[in-house]
């Protein structure tokens, strides 16, 4: 029971001030004629029919200039409204806020004189307590500020504020979904819309428009992206969903992505130690790209292991595999029973933000070791690489015969060229690798429907013969490894050729 004049204050609606409703109203009504003025004036110029006369440019011109002035005042009169009403809802909360305290302090004082008979005078009677001492009982302490809703205290986003938000333009077209989903996160941060409860971006009815425009300018790097959006844009009434389901559906396809990776691990190349950042920074790009594609399967990863590193000089790629190996404790002269304990490529994650070693990591600090040692690198000179050339020729083209028989275990070459030939016979395409990446089994470099590994007679080396059913997917399948450690060319079933340039060999080397 409240004691006699301690009357609540009255409702927090009966104190607002009006003048700011008055406001909102106003900037409505001011809102609607100028886009109905707009309106107008587009419907216009849509009607006029252009002769070619000064008159008629003149009421062009006339037409265009309302036209400006309306689509510059209509983002004002929204950018004031959004203020008028940021500034009610902020006196709203404050009269809301005063309001429940002053009802916490009734209740407390109702409380105070049931319970207390005979007490003396209190000489703070009449002042107010801080809010955190308020409680609504007298054996439990509350406090009264959590009991109030609270507002978000950042301001309102306005129009002007998403114009300065700065967006990055996108890369190229396999990059567009990762982007889209970026521009939306950006956009979520700064106000201009939310995500939905299915995890869809619904921009702000008030911003729609500036949002496409911001992530149309994003995407002029790449001209299809941006043809596919205006067009959707346009066919859809700027319906975001629309412009993201499409621009997903046109270029996030998985063989995009894979020619993407493709042209990007074939393209990549070592400049030099001063460089080692710039190779670096692709070799992330193209992980990237790699996990879009493969989803961190373990062969495929294997393959662009090898091949990233294969891209470096002799000297420093044998420094970097073994510090992949000392990264993990493990020697590279460790003693294995095959070839398969020790899959250097697979110790460690290639690229990664978490701490501990990667592939990356060691082919920095190698390359830093490197300078800092001023360690000259080994590049192959022109009188090396010819002599590679020849080598590759006399090991492709005159050996591959006699080699395979060292592996079949036949004294009649010819029966085993023919087997090797109808082996061959039975695949679209086959390839014959050589060169000093040849080691081991051909499964773990690369892709192929079958193999075969031919050991060399003279015992330094071995041969891949890797056969595929899809003339397409070998040849993108090799291309994949090209570098200076394999040597590549399609199986030959010419059997007279090669026996006379094996016969021609033995003489030389006679």
């Amino acid at each position: 029971m409240a004691t006699p004049g301690r009357s609540p204050p009255p409702p927090a609606t009966t104190v607002i001030s009006t003048d700011h409703q008055s406001d909102l109203q106003r900037l409505r009504r001011e809102l609607a004629r100028a886009r109905r003025c707009l309106a107008q004036v587009r419907e216009d110029l849509n009607n006029v029919i252009d002769d070619g006369s000064d008159d008629n440019s003149q009421v062009l011109d006339d037409l265009q200039g309302r036209e400006s002035a309306a689509l510059a005042r209509i983002p004002e009169i929204e950018t004031s409204m959004a203020e008028a009403q940021a500034t009610i809802d902020a006196e709203l909360s404050d009269l809301a806020r005063q309001a429940g305290l002053s009802r916490a302090i009734q209740a407390r004082l109702s409380i105070e004189d049931q319970n207390t008979t005979s007490s003396p005078p209190n000489d703070r009677e009449g002042v107010l307590e801080s809010p955190q001492y308020v409680s609504f009982t007298p054996s439990r302490a509350g406090n009264v500020i959590d009991s109030v809703p609270r507002v978000d205290e950042r301001p309102p986003t306005t129009l002007a504020d998403l114009n300065r938000l700065p967006v990055p333009e996108v890369q190229s077209g396999p990059h567009v979904a990762s982007h889209v989903s970026l521009v939306e996160n950006l956009f979520v941060e700064t106000g201009a819309g939310q995500f939905s409860g299915s995890g869809s971006f619904v921009p702000h009815a008030k911003f729609k428009l500036t949002c496409f425009t911001k992530l149309a300018t994003s995407l002029k790097p790449c001209p299809a992206a941006l043809a596919v959006a205006h067009e959707v844009a346009r066919t859809t009434r700027y319906d975001w969903a629309s412009i993201r389901h499409e621009l997903w559906q046109q270029f996030s396809r998985k063989d995009q992505l894979r020619d993407e990776y493709r042209s990007a691990l074939q393209s990549l190349k070592f400049g030099g130690l001063e460089h080692a950042d710039d190779f670096l920074r692709k070799c992330s790009a193209l992980y990237h790209l790699y996990q879009d594609v493969y989803k961190d399967e373990a062969s495929e990863r294997r393959v662009m292991v090898r091949a990233v590193v294969n891209k470096l000089p002799e000297n420093l790629r044998l420094d970097v595999i073994e510090s992949v190996h000392h990264s993990i404790g493990v020697s590279r002269d460790t003693e294995c029973t095959t070839s398969e304990d020790l899959e250097w490529e697979l110790l460690l994650p290639f690229d990664g933000v978490r701490v501990g070693p990667t592939v990356v990591r060691c082919i920095r600090k190698s390359c830093r070791v490197f300078r800092d040692a001023s360690i000259k690198l080994t590049p192959q000179s022109s009188s090396s690489k010819a002599s590679e050339k020849e080598a590759a020729r006399t090991t492709l083209h005159t050996r591959a015969a006699i080699d395979t028989l060292s592996q079949l275990h036949d004294g009649n070459p010819k029966h085993k060229r023919e087997n090797l030939s109808k082996w061959a016979s039975k695949f679209a395409a086959v390839y014959v690798i050589g060169g000093p990446g040849v080691q081991g089994p051909s499964d773990k470099v690369v892709r192929s429907d079958e193999s075969k590994t031919i050991s060399l007679r003279s015992g330094k080396g071995q041969l891949w013969f890797v056969a595929y059913n899809n003339k397409t997917e070998g040849l993108n399948a090799v291309k994949e490894i090209e570098s200076d450690q394999f040597r590549i060319r399609p199986f030959q079933f010419r059997g007279r050729q090669v026996a006379a340039g094996a016969n021609a060999s033995s003489e030389t080397g006679n």
